[in-house]
């Protein structure tokens, strides 16, 4: 594997990673908007609705195929090495949200249900980074930074052993 290939495999890796941050954005502004009309909101059917969805509430269900896209790839086009940032995807999910749900809960009184809920999620978004911060630092360290692999000196190594053949 050549740097030109690393490189570019780098650039489709931190592509990939703008798609996650797109979805998580647009599923964060959608909370947002019906957390400050009240925590529901319904449209279309026969029913009456009170609250009626802000408009671009597609965004949530889109937002969130288009963050799982974006972390399928990531998977694939990650250089070998490279960080393994899907780790904080499932931080960044429910953090994000956590934070949404405490500032709904601040905006109003007594909305026990909102502060309840961001606790909850912010609980959720530390538990696996407290587990691998904890647990096992040489990992973090991987997860963070990447395990090394694709220095300059193995890459025209497997480079070279790419074009001898087998």
């Amino acid at each position: 594997m050549t740097i030109g290939r690393v490189v570019w495999r780098g650039i489709q890796a931190a592509l990939a990673l703008a798609l996650v941050v797109l979805g998580l954005a647009w599923l964060n502004l959608v909370a947002s908007s019906v957390m400050s009309d009240g925590g529901s909101c319904g449209s279309g059917g026969s029913f009456v609705v009170a609250t009626p969805c802000p408009g671009g509430a597609w965004m949530a269900p889109a937002g969130i195929f288009v963050a799982l896209a974006g972390l399928g790839l990531y998977l694939l086009c990650r250089p070998t090495g490279g960080p393994q940032l899907v780790l904080f995807a499932w931080p960044a999910l429910f953090g994000s949200l956590g934070i949404q749900f405490l500032r709904a809960a601040a905006a109003e009184t007594g909305a026990y249900g909102w502060w309840l809920c961001g606790v909850v999620f912010l609980l959720m978004a530390a538990a696996p980074l407290a587990l691998v911060v904890v647990g096992d630092k040489a990992a973090f360290r991987r997860a963070v930074l990447g395990d090394g692999s694709a220095d300059p000196a193995a890459l025209a190594e497997a480079e070279q052993q790419v074009l001898d053949g087998p």
